[in-house]
This record gives structure tokens, sequence and C-alpha cells, in this order.
């Protein structure tokens, strides 16, 4: 394996050779170029919408240079960024001529892939912005939640749980875009009939995701206060399932109760549970 092979896989990982497998016949540039800025285009397929906070980046890249080259395709006259558009763009920032790239002779199929798996691997992306590109992904190459969870390295309820999010409303996405609602809050609005009015009360009220899940449980079923352990167990078992969750415990008794909204949902929570 060339070097620069080498460099494509240990940027992005074991996903690249989930999506290409590891034959060695896949083709990459021949050796890391200094490439004109204005030949560069942005990725089609870009799940990152927000690129601020890019300042700082550029600074660095004025003192050091860009240190890890980025991944582009030859298209025309052109190049179109693969991997690397935070990069390129702070480059424009610091007002950079060139910047390093390694040319990659991928099909417009491998580079759709390659460039969204880089980028949804990143955890710098809010959760509308994985939500949106894993839908992309399943609709695109038409592939399962469990496919794509494999090829991103996943467990699936993580993939599944980002794909409900994904139904919200648009004004609700907006929200989690701005990080005026988390995505633990997100999950708990999935099928609410009443999420607008729930999403409005959070923003205004500024409740927690633990707050939300107490406002929502009905009143047959609320029972008196749990001890501050009980509800440390009970806010756990919630984040790591992805589900609202209760603990109804009596002296050294009680029950565990996972809430879900349908069959699919149920599904994911044995799967969850079974896997770890």
């Amino acid at each position: 394996m060339n070097e620069e092979k080498k460099f494509v896989r240990s940027r992005l990982g074991q996903g690249l050779d989930a999506f290409f497998g590891s034959d060695e016949t896949q083709q990459s540039g021949e050796s890391i170029s200094q490439i004109q800025l204005d030949q560069i285009m942005p990725a089609k397929w870009q799940p990152r919408k927000n690129f601020d906070e890019l300042n700082e980046l550029a600074e660095s890249i004025k003192i050091h240079g860009v240190l890890q080259p980025i991944l582009l395709k030859k298209v025309e006259n052109q190049y179109e960024i693969i991997a690397g558009e935070r990069r390129y763009r702070a480059s424009v920032i610091a007002k950079k001529e060139t910047i390093p790239a390694i040319i990659v002779d991928f099909s417009n199929q491998q580079a759709l892939e390659v460039s969204m798996i880089e980028n949804l691997q990143r955890k710098d992306l809010n959760p509308i912005e994985k939500a949106e590109g894993f839908a992309f992904l399943i609709e695109k190459l038409n592939l399962s939640q469990d496919e794509l969870a494999k090829r991103l390295g996943m467990n699936r309820t993580v993939v599944t749980n980002f794909l409900r999010i994904n139904t919200l409303s648009e004004a609700i996405k907006q929200q989690i875009r701005e990080g005026k609602i988390s995505a633990g809050h997100a999950k708990v609005l999935v099928n609410k009939s009443d999420a607008s009015d729930i999403a409005k009360e959070i923003v205004e009220k500024k409740l927690s995701v633990r707050q939300v899940e107490e406002k929502l449980r009905k009143p047959e079923v609320k029972k008196a206060k749990q001890p501050d352990e009980i509800l440390r167990f009970q806010e756990m078992i919630s984040q790591k399932l992805g589900v609202t969750t209760r603990i109804e415990c009596e002296k050294n008794f009680g029950k565990v109760i996972l809430e879900f909204n349908s069959l699919s949902e149920l599904e994911d929570i044995i799967s969850s549970i079974c896997l770890e």
C-alpha cells in the first residue's frame, strides 16, 4: 500500500474499509500536491451546514500552514472537496493561495460515500446535521439502518435515534440546530402530538430532559419522590438506551419501566440491551 493510500485509510478510519473493503485496487493520488484555492469547489454532499468559528483555525493556518492534506476529486478543470472543507474554508479566511491535497480517483458514488462518512464520524456536527446525513445516505445508497450502522461503526440504536429526530418538525429542528433544545430533549419529543408546545416550554423555562420526562408522565403512574441515587440510575439508563425510563422502588424491591412508542422502538431497546 503506498503512502497516500495509507493516509486516506488512516484519516477516515475503518469506515472507509467498511464501504469499499480492503481491496488494494482502490486508487488514490500519487502524491500530495499544492492546489490553488480558486480551483477548488465545496462538496455537493456536505452534511455540515454550520461553518462558524473558523477564525481560530484560520489563525493557526496563517502561522503553521495546513498540516493535514485535504482530499480532492478532479472534476473537469476544477477540484471537488471529498474531505477537509473546514481546512479549505479556513485557508480562504487566512488568505492562502494554495492548500496541500491528495487527488483521489473516486467515482461519484465513492466520493459521496467517503465524503459523508468522513463527516458523519466527526463529533462536532449538531444532531440535525447527523440526522439529515444518516437519512441522506439511507435514501441515496438504499441501505437498511443495520447496514448504515455497520458502515459507520456505530450501534444501530444510535442511528435509529438520529433518524427519529429527523422526523420532528422543521421549527423544532431549527431550535436543535441553534442549541436551544438538546438531542436528549429531541428524543423525548419524537412521536409526541404536542411536541411543538413542549419544545416551546423547554426553551422558555429551560427545562432539563429529566423535567420534561417527569412532565410527560401520566398522573396515575407518578410515585413518591425517589432517592437521588435512584433518580441518577434512572437518568443513566435513559441516556444509554435513548428512551424514557422510570424506576419505581420501595425499600429493596421495585421495577424498571422502559417506555416505547412502537414495536420498532421496542426492538431497538432489546437489541441495545442484548448487544451490551
